[in-house]
C-alpha cells in the first residue's frame, strides 16, 4: 500500500456469487501479508478481491481438502 487505507476482502465462487466477505480494517503503508481463514469453504475455485481505496486486485484461489 503506497497510504493508509481501508482493506476489504470478497470472496466469490466460479460463478461470481458472493461467499465471504472480510474487512481487514484500516492497514498502514507498505508491503503486506493478510492470512485467509478459508476452512468454512468447500473443495472448488474461488476468486477474492482485494480492494484498497481506490485500488482492487482479484485473483484465483483453489482450496482442496
Amino acid at each position: 500500500l503506497e497510504n493508509s487505507l481501508d482493506v476489504n476482502i470478497k470472496i466469490s465462487n466460479i460463478v461470481g456469487q458472493f461467499i465471504k466477505e472480510i474487512n481487514m480494517g484500516k492497514m498502514g503503508s507498505g508491503n503486506k501479508t493478510l492470512t485467509i481463514d478459508v476452512s468454512d469453504l468447500k473443495t472448488g475455485v474461488y476468486y477474492f478481491t482485494i480492494t484498497a481505496g481506490e485500488q482492487k486486485a482479484t485473483r484465483k484461489i483453489i482450496i482442496s481438502k
